[in-house]
């Protein structure tokens, strides 16, 4: 259904969850030719996240004061209905929620009226079509300082495998630790094995939250570097550093599903963990696209 209505997409998480709804948003606008509006809310108010979309060539507004007051009473989960049926402004507004069960087809019938956007939506199937503008629109605004220009072209030189270790609120969050889970060694060490028998003198560089820990715990066949100079500064860069490799051992961690799907190596190997999360309902062909590794 063309129209004028807007989508509204509320982003919340990280680099990586936004990423993911940008896509899906941006994914929906142009298949049905409304506008896309960005709601940040959410990032302002999480003291461990900010809005991190600014740093890519994105095409998208953000709402004004109004609407974005208007947008977090209609979708709350407590009120929201009485809001949207008390409420003038928001009489119009559709909430359309993840159901976090994997590529739901069913959500590109839009209603009329404002949409908006809740959850994640961490499937590739909603913006596969539309692939060549997602990739268009996450590249930077602008280049890299020194110290990560001079590793990009050490990255450029080798064999480069960007490895990606999750950990963080993974195992300091006790609401996490039951229904997430980290990647355990096993897997990096069988990820290594696989590497090892099909990249010819592989570099392995390590992107982590928890630098001290790779240092200790993983061992790997080839050269290694615990990439750490960003960390706590700028998550976008070592975003930037992990795109340029030319393979991957990624986490259960969108930060780094995204860094392999960006990445441009045609030949690229993609290692990604066989279960996702300790509960999970999403279907594995949802999330992990043809031709990457399951171990």
């Amino acid at each position: 259904m063309k129209g004028n209505d807007p989508i509204i997409i509320r982003l919340a998480g990280g680099l990586g969850n936004q990423l993911y709804l940008y896509a899906f948003g941006r994914s929906l606008s142009l298949r049905t030719g409304r506008p896309l509006l960005l709601e940040t809310r959410n990032t302002a108010r999480d003291k461990f996240r900010n809005y991190e979309l600014s740093v890519f060539n994105i095409q998208a507004q953000h709402v004004d004061i109004l609407t974005q007051w208007c947008t977090r009473w209609a979708a709350s989960y407590s009120s929201g209905k009485m809001f949207r049926t008390i409420c003038p402004l928001a009489w119009n507004y559709k909430i359309i929620r993840d159901k976090n069960a994997g590529f739901d087809p069913s959500v590109f019938d839009l209603e009329k009226g404002t949409i908006v956007i809740e959850g994640y939506w961490q499937s590739f199937k909603y913006f596969e079509p539309y692939q060549d503008v997602i990739r268009a629109e996450f590249t930077f605004k602008t280049g890299p300082d020194m110290q990560n220009a001079r590793m990009i072209e050490e990255i450029k030189d080798v064999q480069s495998v960007a490895v990606h270790v999750r950990r963080g609120d993974y195992v300091t969050n006790p609401k996490n630790i039951p229904s997430l889970g980290t990647c355990p060694l096993e897997y990096y060490q069988d990820a290594n094995d696989f590497i090892e028998q099909h990249v010819e003198k592989p570099h392995f560089f390590i992107f982590t939250d928890d630098p001290e820990w790779a240092k200790e715990n993983l061992k790997f066949s080839g050269p290694t570097k615990v990439v750490d100079h960003n960390l706590g500064k700028a998550d976008y860069e070592d975003f930037r550093l992990m795109t340029h490799c030319r393979h991957f051992i990624i986490a259960n961690s969108s930060f780094s599903w995204w860094g392999a799907w960006l990445a441009s190596h045609v030949d690229k190997t993609v290692i990604a963990p066989k279960t996702w999360f300790k509960i999970d309902s999403f279907p594995p062909e949802d999330r992990i696209p043809r031709g990457w590794i399951r171990l």
